[in-house]
């Protein structure tokens, strides 16, 4: 529960420390006394986004805290745990803000600094305030069904089962979508793959044979000079008084002369070697000579052949080897593309599977928002009895719909008929905001329960009610004080009466200067000043016995 709030030089306000405590805490005052500021002070120390606007002029900073007392909250405990704010036992939690004319700025919880989305996240565990414009916000379809929701305790796991299965079938979904977006691209690639493979195969290419094809193209394109220079070659080695003729003489004296020296021995071996080799080398020049065919057919198939290879060389591998694994490369991914249907098909089956799997959960979870609706339905008509609107009928219409959505519905909206005989309709239609401000303030009371919340802000939620109905309201939020805290800004007397703490606000204008101010009023003092709520201060004494039969009826109320 919150204990206490001090706020420092915050738009009208200088200085304010209020202390709070169990019960129902009211706040009342003139328009524009400063209760929309005090409870945009506390709104600032749960998490709410600041202004410079704020800092009070001539001033420069503004300084909030809130004291809580968190001993029996588990979540917030939790909370603080996960985001490592340090929680002692039995101590308080202490939530400061400042922030200057510059706009800087520190969030601090329990002496450490924290960033504005933990203290949002911090702040929604300790206060649920509801403003005026939460009575429009109950017209809205997707409030509606957040109610439901926070109301509906059993759907807690289907939801998180349905929302998985969702994400699931979304996820299974955009790859079909991506894999249907892909087919012309996958059409086109699997075409310039199937040219280029018919391309490669048509060569037919054999790396042994084709590697030697440059060597005999060049000696078919000179074959003429080749026999040429061969005929030469063997006629000086084989024509009398040619290279053999020689070498054999030189030879042949040689050897006599060994005879007499052996020392020319081994220039007789070396010689002898010499002649044979070159008679051999005689013997296949002979041999080339009736092997040489000069072909023109043939040097034109090979040249043909030889830039065949070279435009594949030029489009998919420096080597003829690379070619080869190239293509063997873009045959695989011709096979995988033209799998590509059976994939479709797979990935069609899995969306359908998913799509029937969420449908299956989001058919469970609505199991139980239907029973939830129905519950709630009830309890709320048993406070509208309580708020002056016996014949007031509440119920939820949802429509699953044939399509899945991330709520689960299509549509969910409440209908209301206050009146017998009168057909429901929905809340955007309802005119009258007391109707609202009732519907809104059973909805809160039922609610109370479920969300946990040891302390519940209610600014000016009786707005638009009077008389028997202003009475109905206040024994309502009376009977929500009993278990929760509650911190009621209010213009009736009606919901003033209920008060265990009143506290009066007012502005004082003195030096130039405007400030607000908070007085605690007395319980000697409330009669006069539920008076004044409703006649000013020129109170009758019939109004003044009537605020004190009030009083009188809820102290002894708050004694049972």
């Amino acid at each position: 529960m919150l204990q206490s709030l001090h706020i420092r030089n915050f738009a009208l306000i200088e200085q304010l420390d209020i202390e709070f405590k169990e019960g129902v805490t009211v706040f009342t005052g003139e328009t524009g006394a400063g209760k929309s500021i005090l409870l945009d002070a506390l709104g600032i120390a749960l998490g709410d986004r600041a202004a410079v606007d704020y800092v009070r002029t001539d001033t420069k900073e503004f300084f909030v805290t809130a004291q809580f007392d968190v001993t029996d909250m588990p979540s917030v405990q939790t909370y603080c745990n996960e985001q490592n704010i340090p929680l002692v036992d039995d101590e308080p939690l202490i939530i400061s803000r400042r922030l200057s004319q510059t706009g800087k700025g520190q969030i601090l919880v329990n002496g450490m600094l924290t960033s504005l989305r933990t203290l949002a996240g911090l702040g929604s565990l300790l206060v649920d305030i509801h403003g005026q414009n939460d009575n429009l916000k109950l017209q809205s379809d997707r409030y509606q069904l957040h109610v439901l929701d926070t109301f509906n305790r059993d759907g807690r796991q289907p939801e998180e089962i349905y929302h998985k299965a969702y994400q699931t079938w979304q996820q299974a979904v955009q790859r079909q979508r991506k894999f249907l977006e892909q087919e012309e691209e996958r059409e086109t690639l699997l075409a310039r793959l199937n040219k280029e493979v018919r391309e490669i195969s048509a060569v037919k290419i054999n790396p042994e044979k084709d590697t030697d094809i440059e060597a005999e193209i060049k000696r078919l394109t000179h074959a003429e000079k080749i026999t040429a220079a061969l005929q030469m070659a063997s006629q000086l080695l084989n024509a009398s008084g040619g290279s053999l003729e020689t070498i054999s003489q030189a030879l042949n004296e040689l050897q006599k002369a060994s005879s007499f020296d052996e020392a020319l021995l081994a220039s007789v071996q070396t010689l002898e070697t010499a002649f044979y080799n070159v008679e051999e080398v005689a013997r296949n020049l002979q041999e080339s000579l009736y092997t040489i065919e000069y072909s023109p057919e043939r040097l034109d198939q090979l040249q043909e052949r030889a830039q065949l290879l070279r435009d594949l060389r030029l489009k998919y591998g420096d080597t003829l080897e690379e070619i080869l694994v190239y293509q063997a490369t873009i045959q695989k991914k011709i096979m995988e593309l033209e799998n590509a249907q059976e994939t479709g098909d797979a990935l069609a089956q899995a969306a359908a599977a998913a799509f029937q799997e969420a449908q299956t959960a989001r058919d469970a979870w609505n199991e139980t928002r239907y029973r939830a609706a129905a519950e709630l339905s009830g309890e709320i008509e048993i406070a509208l009895r309580d708020l002056d609107l016996p014949n007031g009928n509440l119920s939820y219409s949802l429509i699953p719909g044939d399509t899945l959505t991330p709520q689960g519905l299509a549509e969910a909206e409440l209908v209301f008929s206050a009146n017998v005989g009168e057909p429901p309709k929905s809340l955007s239609e309802v005119g009258s905001g007391g109707e609202l401000a009732r519907i809104s303030l059973a909805l809160k009371t039922v609610l109370a329960a479920q969300m946990d919340l040891p302390t519940l802000v209610l600014d000016e939620i009786d707005v638009g009610i009077s008389g028997n109905a202003a009475l109905r309201v206040a024994e309502r939020i009376h009977t929500l004080g009993q278990h929760t805290q509650v911190i009621c800004i209010t213009h009736l007397a009606q919901t003033a009466a209920i008060a265990q703490t009143h506290y009066h606000l007012y502005k004082e204008s003195s030096g130039g200067r405007t400030q607000t101010h908070l007085v605690s009023i007395p319980e000697s003092e409330r009669a006069q000043e539920l008076a004044r709520l409703i006649e000013g201060d020129r109170f009758t004494g019939t109004t003044l016995d009537t605020v004190t039969r009030w009083l009188q009826y809820f102290r002894a109320k708050n004694k049972l």
